[in-house]
Protein backbone atom coordinates (compact mmCIF):
# COMPACT_ATOMS: atom_id res chain seq x y z
CA UNK A 1 0.00 0.00 0.00
CA UNK A 2 3.00 2.84 0.93
CA UNK A 3 5.37 1.21 -1.15
CA UNK A 4 4.15 -1.24 -4.05
CA UNK A 5 6.80 0.20 -6.80
CA UNK A 6 9.78 0.48 -5.00
CA UNK A 7 9.39 3.78 -4.87
CA UNK A 8 10.67 5.05 -2.11
CA UNK A 9 7.27 5.27 -0.06
CA UNK A 10 6.06 7.81 -2.32
CA UNK A 11 2.80 6.91 -1.69
CA UNK A 12 2.91 6.71 2.09
CA UNK A 13 4.09 10.37 2.24
CA UNK A 14 0.48 11.33 0.43
CA UNK A 15 -0.92 9.40 3.02
CA UNK A 16 1.06 11.71 5.78
CA UNK A 17 0.15 15.02 3.10
CA UNK A 18 -3.55 13.87 3.91
CA UNK A 19 -3.52 13.58 7.61
CA UNK A 20 -1.39 17.25 7.79
CA UNK A 21 -4.79 18.62 6.04
CA UNK A 22 -6.76 17.14 8.50
CA UNK A 23 -5.48 19.95 10.96
CA UNK A 24 -6.61 20.54 14.42
CA UNK A 25 -9.04 16.97 14.43
CA UNK A 26 -5.58 15.01 14.27
CA UNK A 27 -5.57 15.75 17.91
CA UNK A 28 -8.96 14.19 18.66
CA UNK A 29 -7.87 11.33 17.06
CA UNK A 30 -4.74 10.61 19.53
CA UNK A 31 -5.46 8.09 22.21
CA UNK A 32 -2.98 6.41 24.86
CA UNK A 33 -2.63 3.67 22.00
CA UNK A 34 -1.43 5.67 19.51
CA UNK A 35 0.99 8.14 22.66
CA UNK A 36 2.65 4.73 23.14
CA UNK A 37 3.06 3.64 19.86
CA UNK A 38 4.29 7.29 19.28
CA UNK A 39 6.94 7.33 21.73
CA UNK A 40 8.15 3.56 20.48
CA UNK A 41 8.43 4.83 17.24
CA UNK A 42 10.56 7.87 18.38
CA UNK A 43 12.69 5.62 20.38
CA UNK A 44 13.14 2.60 17.58
CA UNK A 45 13.82 5.41 14.78
CA UNK A 46 16.97 7.48 17.28
CA UNK A 47 18.66 4.31 17.97
CA UNK A 48 18.26 3.19 14.16
CA UNK A 49 20.11 6.41 13.00
CA UNK A 50 23.87 5.45 14.35
CA UNK A 51 23.53 2.54 12.15
CA UNK A 52 20.70 3.04 9.24
CA UNK A 53 21.48 -0.24 7.27
CA UNK A 54 18.66 -0.04 5.40
CA UNK A 55 19.11 3.94 4.66
CA UNK A 56 18.50 6.94 6.36
CA UNK A 57 15.34 7.39 4.99
CA UNK A 58 14.08 4.97 7.35
CA UNK A 59 14.77 7.22 10.23
CA UNK A 60 11.93 9.42 9.34
CA UNK A 61 9.75 6.21 8.44
CA UNK A 62 10.10 4.55 11.42
CA UNK A 63 9.44 7.77 13.54
CA UNK A 64 6.32 8.63 11.76
CA UNK A 65 4.88 6.19 9.69
CA UNK A 66 3.03 3.65 12.50
CA UNK A 67 1.73 6.18 14.40
CA UNK A 68 0.17 8.62 11.30
CA UNK A 69 -1.22 5.15 10.18
CA UNK A 70 -2.89 4.75 13.03
CA UNK A 71 -4.13 8.12 13.58
CA UNK A 72 -5.29 7.34 9.53
CA UNK A 73 -7.36 4.02 10.93
CA UNK A 74 -8.97 5.71 13.27
CA UNK A 75 -9.94 8.77 11.37
CA UNK A 76 -11.51 5.98 8.61
CA UNK A 77 -13.17 3.95 11.08
CA UNK A 78 -15.12 7.16 12.40
CA UNK A 79 -16.58 7.53 9.19
CA UNK A 80 -18.65 4.33 9.35
CA UNK A 81 -21.95 4.09 11.32
CA UNK A 82 -22.09 0.65 9.84
CA UNK A 83 -19.42 -1.99 10.64
CA UNK A 84 -19.92 -4.06 7.60
CA UNK A 85 -18.85 -1.36 5.50
CA UNK A 86 -15.74 -1.13 7.73
CA UNK A 87 -15.37 -4.76 6.95
CA UNK A 88 -15.51 -4.56 3.28
CA UNK A 89 -13.04 -1.84 3.51
CA UNK A 90 -10.38 -3.71 5.42
CA UNK A 91 -11.49 -6.81 2.92
CA UNK A 92 -10.58 -4.59 -0.21
CA UNK A 93 -7.24 -2.93 1.50
CA UNK A 94 -6.09 -6.67 2.04
CA UNK A 95 -6.51 -7.74 -1.45
CA UNK A 96 -5.15 -4.74 -1.99
CA UNK A 97 -2.13 -5.54 0.17
CA UNK A 98 -1.30 -9.11 -1.50
CA UNK A 99 -1.75 -7.43 -5.22
CA UNK A 100 1.91 -7.37 -6.16
CA UNK A 101 2.87 -10.68 -4.39
CA UNK A 102 -0.46 -12.29 -6.30
CA UNK A 103 0.21 -11.21 -9.60
CA UNK A 104 4.11 -11.66 -9.35
CA UNK A 105 3.89 -15.34 -8.17
CA UNK A 106 0.68 -16.35 -10.26
CA UNK A 107 2.85 -14.84 -13.16
CA UNK A 108 5.55 -17.16 -12.33
CA UNK A 109 3.39 -20.15 -11.93
CA UNK A 110 1.53 -19.82 -15.58
CA UNK A 111 5.15 -19.15 -17.09
CA UNK A 112 6.68 -22.19 -15.27
CA UNK A 113 4.90 -23.99 -13.05
CA UNK A 114 5.52 -25.15 -9.39
CA UNK A 115 8.47 -26.71 -10.06
CA UNK A 116 10.56 -24.49 -7.63
CA UNK A 117 14.67 -24.70 -8.01
CA UNK A 118 14.28 -21.50 -5.89
CA UNK A 119 11.53 -20.46 -3.47
CA UNK A 120 12.29 -16.14 -4.18
CA UNK A 121 9.94 -15.28 -7.43
CA UNK A 122 10.59 -12.05 -9.48
CA UNK A 123 8.53 -9.11 -8.81
CA UNK A 124 6.54 -8.16 -11.16
CA UNK A 125 8.80 -4.40 -11.34
CA UNK A 126 11.91 -6.45 -12.26
CA UNK A 127 13.79 -7.26 -8.58
CA UNK A 128 13.69 -10.50 -7.14
CA UNK A 129 11.96 -10.50 -3.75
CA UNK A 130 13.03 -13.67 -0.76
CA UNK A 131 9.90 -16.11 -0.86
CA UNK A 132 9.16 -15.13 2.58
CA UNK A 133 8.79 -11.80 2.32
CA UNK A 134 6.20 -11.72 -0.63
CA UNK A 135 4.35 -14.91 1.53
CA UNK A 136 3.82 -12.13 4.03
CA UNK A 137 1.82 -9.80 1.48
CA UNK A 138 -0.89 -13.06 1.39
CA UNK A 139 -1.48 -13.38 5.57
CA UNK A 140 -5.38 -11.55 5.20
CA UNK A 141 -6.23 -14.03 1.91
CA UNK A 142 -5.65 -16.90 4.39
CA UNK A 143 -8.34 -15.42 6.64
CA UNK A 144 -11.09 -15.37 3.73
CA UNK A 145 -12.49 -19.43 4.78
CA UNK A 146 -12.69 -17.86 8.45
CA UNK A 147 -14.34 -14.84 7.29
CA UNK A 148 -16.49 -16.64 4.97
CA UNK A 149 -17.49 -18.93 7.75
CA UNK A 150 -19.53 -16.09 9.22
CA UNK A 151 -20.45 -13.72 6.52
CA UNK A 152 -21.37 -16.40 3.32
CA UNK A 153 -25.25 -15.87 3.93
CA UNK A 154 -25.14 -12.09 4.18
CA UNK A 155 -22.59 -11.27 1.69
CA UNK A 156 -23.49 -10.86 -2.41
CA UNK A 157 -22.98 -14.26 -4.68
CA UNK A 158 -20.58 -12.32 -6.74
CA UNK A 159 -18.32 -11.51 -4.06
CA UNK A 160 -18.02 -14.93 -2.29
CA UNK A 161 -16.84 -15.88 -5.57
CA UNK A 162 -14.33 -13.44 -5.98
CA UNK A 163 -13.48 -14.10 -2.37
CA UNK A 164 -12.87 -17.62 -2.85
CA UNK A 165 -10.98 -17.32 -6.26
CA UNK A 166 -8.42 -15.09 -4.75
CA UNK A 167 -8.22 -17.15 -2.14
CA UNK A 168 -7.40 -20.00 -4.06
CA UNK A 169 -5.13 -18.22 -5.97
CA UNK A 170 -3.51 -17.28 -2.72
CA UNK A 171 -2.68 -21.31 -1.84
CA UNK A 172 -1.46 -21.80 -4.96
CA UNK A 173 1.07 -18.60 -4.36
CA UNK A 174 1.82 -20.30 -0.87
CA UNK A 175 2.47 -23.69 -2.30
CA UNK A 176 4.70 -22.15 -4.80
CA UNK A 177 6.46 -20.32 -2.04
CA UNK A 178 6.66 -22.85 0.01
CA UNK A 179 5.22 -21.27 3.35
CA UNK A 180 4.54 -22.94 6.10
CA UNK A 181 3.29 -20.11 7.72
CA UNK A 182 0.44 -19.28 5.97
CA UNK A 183 -0.64 -22.65 5.81
CA UNK A 184 -0.72 -22.52 9.89
CA UNK A 185 -2.34 -18.91 9.85
CA UNK A 186 -5.27 -20.39 7.07
CA UNK A 187 -5.66 -23.48 9.56
CA UNK A 188 -5.60 -21.88 12.91
CA UNK A 189 -7.66 -18.82 12.12
CA UNK A 190 -10.59 -21.32 10.43
CA UNK A 191 -10.32 -23.26 14.35
CA UNK A 192 -10.59 -19.87 15.99
CA UNK A 193 -13.80 -18.81 14.09
CA UNK A 194 -15.24 -22.16 14.78
CA UNK A 195 -14.20 -22.11 18.60
CA UNK A 196 -15.96 -18.68 18.19
CA UNK A 197 -19.17 -19.57 16.07
CA UNK A 198 -19.84 -22.90 18.45
CA UNK A 199 -20.19 -19.93 21.09
CA UNK A 200 -22.83 -17.92 20.11
CA UNK A 201 -25.07 -20.38 18.58
CA UNK A 202 -27.61 -22.74 20.07
CA UNK A 203 -27.22 -25.97 21.37
CA UNK A 204 -28.35 -28.05 18.54
CA UNK A 205 -26.07 -25.73 16.00
CA UNK A 206 -23.50 -27.01 18.55
CA UNK A 207 -24.05 -30.19 17.97
CA UNK A 208 -23.88 -30.07 14.40
CA UNK A 209 -21.08 -28.10 13.98
CA UNK A 210 -18.74 -31.09 16.51
CA UNK A 211 -20.55 -33.68 13.69
CA UNK A 212 -19.55 -31.69 11.01
CA UNK A 213 -15.49 -30.89 12.62
CA UNK A 214 -15.45 -34.63 13.17
CA UNK A 215 -16.72 -35.60 9.53
CA UNK A 216 -13.95 -33.41 7.99
CA UNK A 217 -11.26 -34.56 10.40
CA UNK A 218 -11.56 -37.71 9.41
CA UNK A 219 -12.08 -37.43 5.86
CA UNK A 220 -9.38 -35.25 5.53
CA UNK A 221 -6.59 -38.15 7.90
CA UNK A 222 -8.59 -40.76 5.65
CA UNK A 223 -7.94 -39.19 1.88
CA UNK A 224 -5.28 -36.29 2.06
CA UNK A 225 -1.89 -37.81 1.06
CA UNK A 226 0.84 -35.06 0.60
CA UNK A 227 3.55 -35.96 -1.71
CA UNK A 228 6.58 -33.64 -1.08
CA UNK A 229 8.45 -34.65 -4.32
CA UNK A 230 5.26 -33.84 -6.25
CA UNK A 231 5.83 -30.76 -8.57
CA UNK A 232 3.02 -28.98 -6.42
CA UNK A 233 4.80 -29.40 -3.38
CA UNK A 234 8.42 -29.33 -4.48
CA UNK A 235 8.63 -25.66 -2.80
CA UNK A 236 8.50 -28.05 0.58
CA UNK A 237 11.09 -30.45 0.16
CA UNK A 238 13.32 -31.26 2.48
CA UNK A 239 12.44 -28.49 4.63
CA UNK A 240 9.24 -30.00 6.45
CA UNK A 241 11.56 -33.32 7.62
CA UNK A 242 14.79 -31.03 8.07
CA UNK A 243 16.43 -31.05 11.17
CA UNK A 244 17.83 -27.40 11.67
CA UNK A 245 14.75 -25.98 9.46
CA UNK A 246 11.62 -28.23 9.87
CA UNK A 247 8.42 -27.58 11.65
CA UNK A 248 10.09 -28.76 14.89
CA UNK A 249 12.48 -25.64 15.11
CA UNK A 250 10.19 -23.71 13.38
CA UNK A 251 11.77 -23.59 10.40
CA UNK A 252 15.51 -22.82 12.33
CA UNK A 253 13.76 -19.88 14.72
CA UNK A 254 13.96 -21.67 17.77
CA UNK A 255 18.03 -21.26 18.06
CA UNK A 256 17.94 -18.08 17.14
CA UNK A 257 14.81 -16.91 20.11
CA UNK A 258 16.52 -18.81 22.76
CA UNK A 259 20.08 -16.80 21.65
CA UNK A 260 17.53 -13.09 21.70
CA UNK A 261 16.44 -14.03 25.03
CA UNK A 262 19.78 -13.97 26.33
CA UNK A 263 21.20 -11.29 24.68
CA UNK A 264 18.22 -9.26 25.66
CA UNK A 265 19.73 -9.46 29.12
CA UNK A 266 23.62 -9.65 28.03
CA UNK A 267 23.31 -6.97 25.44
CA UNK A 268 20.12 -4.91 26.26
CA UNK A 269 21.37 -1.92 24.62
CA UNK A 270 21.55 -3.91 21.67
CA UNK A 271 23.55 -6.33 19.32
CA UNK A 272 24.89 -6.87 16.05
CA UNK A 273 22.76 -8.73 13.38
CA UNK A 274 25.95 -10.24 12.37
CA UNK A 275 26.04 -12.36 16.13
CA UNK A 276 23.50 -14.82 14.93
CA UNK A 277 21.70 -13.40 12.32
CA UNK A 278 17.96 -11.82 12.48
CA UNK A 279 15.50 -12.80 15.14
CA UNK A 280 12.78 -13.63 12.90
CA UNK A 281 10.90 -12.24 15.55
CA UNK A 282 9.05 -8.76 15.63
CA UNK A 283 9.46 -7.47 19.60
CA UNK A 284 12.85 -9.58 19.96
CA UNK A 285 14.36 -8.36 16.30
CA UNK A 286 13.03 -4.61 17.71
CA UNK A 287 15.14 -5.29 20.72
CA UNK A 288 18.50 -6.19 18.79
CA UNK A 289 17.92 -2.56 16.94
CA UNK A 290 16.13 -0.51 19.31
CA UNK A 291 17.32 -1.67 22.70
CA UNK A 292 14.96 -3.02 25.78
CA UNK A 293 13.53 0.56 25.88
CA UNK A 294 11.79 -0.07 22.10
CA UNK A 295 11.66 -3.68 23.15
CA UNK A 296 9.48 -3.26 26.34
CA UNK A 297 7.51 -0.13 24.44
CA UNK A 298 6.37 -2.16 21.50
CA UNK A 299 5.46 -4.98 24.19
CA UNK A 300 3.17 -2.62 26.04
CA UNK A 301 1.63 -1.35 22.85
CA UNK A 302 0.71 -4.61 21.88
CA UNK A 303 -1.18 -5.91 25.69
CA UNK A 304 -3.02 -2.20 25.18
CA UNK A 305 -4.03 -3.47 21.36
CA UNK A 306 -4.69 -7.11 22.44
CA UNK A 307 -6.68 -5.69 25.01
CA UNK A 308 -8.51 -2.75 22.59
CA UNK A 309 -9.22 -6.35 20.55
CA UNK A 310 -11.09 -8.22 23.06
CA UNK A 311 -12.60 -5.16 24.39
CA UNK A 312 -14.25 -4.79 20.99
CA UNK A 313 -14.61 -8.91 20.96
CA UNK A 314 -16.92 -8.48 24.00
CA UNK A 315 -19.15 -5.70 22.99
CA UNK A 316 -22.43 -7.01 22.76
CA UNK A 317 -23.98 -3.72 20.40
CA UNK A 318 -21.25 -5.30 17.27
CA UNK A 319 -22.25 -7.68 15.40
CA UNK A 320 -20.18 -11.33 15.02
CA UNK A 321 -19.04 -11.24 11.70
CA UNK A 322 -17.46 -8.24 11.99
CA UNK A 323 -16.28 -9.26 15.58
CA UNK A 324 -15.21 -12.72 13.88
CA UNK A 325 -12.80 -10.77 11.50
CA UNK A 326 -11.36 -8.53 13.80
CA UNK A 327 -10.43 -12.03 15.39
CA UNK A 328 -8.94 -13.81 13.03
CA UNK A 329 -6.87 -10.71 11.40
CA UNK A 330 -5.15 -9.90 14.59
CA UNK A 331 -4.12 -13.77 15.24
CA UNK A 332 -2.53 -13.40 11.64
CA UNK A 333 -1.11 -10.25 12.54
CA UNK A 334 0.15 -11.99 15.55
CA UNK A 335 1.21 -15.49 14.08
CA UNK A 336 3.18 -13.56 11.25
CA UNK A 337 5.24 -11.28 14.19
CA UNK A 338 5.84 -14.10 15.98
CA UNK A 339 8.20 -15.63 13.08
CA UNK A 340 9.15 -12.76 10.86
CA UNK A 341 11.72 -9.83 11.45
CA UNK A 342 8.87 -7.43 10.93
CA UNK A 343 10.47 -3.46 11.52
CA UNK A 344 13.37 -4.84 8.88
CA UNK A 345 11.63 -7.03 6.34
CA UNK A 346 8.04 -6.20 6.84
CA UNK A 347 7.49 -2.69 7.31
CA UNK A 348 4.22 -2.46 5.64
CA UNK A 349 2.63 -5.24 7.91
CA UNK A 350 3.17 -3.49 10.55
CA UNK A 351 1.73 -0.38 9.48
CA UNK A 352 -1.17 -2.52 8.10
CA UNK A 353 -1.42 -3.55 11.48
CA UNK A 354 -1.16 0.60 13.32
CA UNK A 355 -3.87 1.45 10.62
CA UNK A 356 -6.17 -1.87 12.01
CA UNK A 357 -5.62 -0.95 15.56
CA UNK A 358 -6.41 2.70 14.74
CA UNK A 359 -9.51 1.46 13.44
CA UNK A 360 -10.96 -1.07 15.86
CA UNK A 361 -10.41 1.92 18.73
CA UNK A 362 -12.52 4.16 16.29
CA UNK A 363 -15.02 0.80 16.15
CA UNK A 364 -15.08 1.23 20.06
CA UNK A 365 -15.67 4.73 20.00
CA UNK A 366 -18.55 5.06 17.79
CA UNK A 367 -20.41 2.34 19.40
CA UNK A 368 -19.51 3.93 23.08
CA UNK A 369 -21.32 7.01 21.20
CA UNK A 370 -24.16 5.33 20.11
CA UNK A 371 -24.51 3.84 23.63
CA UNK A 372 -24.21 7.59 25.25
CA UNK A 373 -26.62 8.86 22.75
CA UNK A 374 -29.58 5.39 23.78
CA UNK A 375 -29.07 6.74 27.04
CA UNK A 376 -30.07 10.50 26.77
CA UNK A 377 -32.78 9.13 24.49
Amino acid sequence: MIDPMHYGFIFGYFLLIYLVFLGKDIFQLTDKSSTVLLLFSLIYATFYAFDPTSGIQYIGIYAVFPFSFYLLGKHISSKFKDSNDLSNLFLIIAVIYSSIALISVLSNIINYGFIALDRDVPSIWGNTQNATGTAVYLFANMCIPAILLFSFKTRKKLYNIILIAIYIASIACVLRLGSRTQIIISLLTLIASILFLFTSVSAKNKILIVIGVLVITNVVISYLNLDFNSDLLSAYAGRMESKEYGAATAGGRTQRWALSIEYLFKEPLGWNVKEFGLSHNLWLDVARTGTIISFILLIIYTIISLKNTFGLLQNKLENLAFKNQVLVYTMGFMLQFFVEPIMEGSLELFTFFCMFQGAINGRIKTLESITTDDHTI
